[in-house]
């Protein structure tokens, strides 16, 4: 597997575990918050064909004004990009948040926009071929 491939699939991960700890005994809001951020940050990070850009990104794969420039820079990610925002409200530091910062609303809400966001871009990078089947 190609390091694409493991971000794509740390992506979908991310995703699924930050659905996961939505309900059931094991529910953990401030995780699910946490986590489902990262869903689409890997997923943007995997669409960039340039490794070097990619540790540019770093953390920041929700700044709308870094990730627009890297994607001017390669246009093959930006028509996979594209239709996926930014995720608002979600940045690499609230896993410093105190507990119980976050209403299951707002969570919710989060989750489900990360997860459209994640599923759309590893679908784009597997139907233009730049991931495999089973990422």
């Amino acid at each position: 597997m190609s390091t694409r491939d493991h971000m794509a699939s740390a992506a979908l991960r991310h995703v699924r575990d930050a659905r996961a700890l939505l309900g059931g005994s094991d529910a953990s809001l401030d995780q699910a918050w946490h986590l489902a951020g990262f869903g689409p940050e890997c997923a943007r990070k995997a669409a960039i064909n340039t490794p070097a850009l990619d540790k540019v990104l770093g953390h920041e794969a929700h700044d709308a004004e870094l990730l627009g420039w890297l994607l001017s820079l390669d246009v093959s990610a930006h028509l996979i990009v594209r239709g996926a925002a930014p995720t608002g409200g979600w940045a690499p530091a609230h896993r410093y948040e105190p507990t119980g910062a976050r209403g299951l609303a707002d969570v919710e809400q989060l989750v489900e926009a990360c997860e459209a966001d994640t599923l759309a871009i590893v679908g784009g990078l597997w139907t233009a071929g730049r991931v495999s089947d089973t990422p």
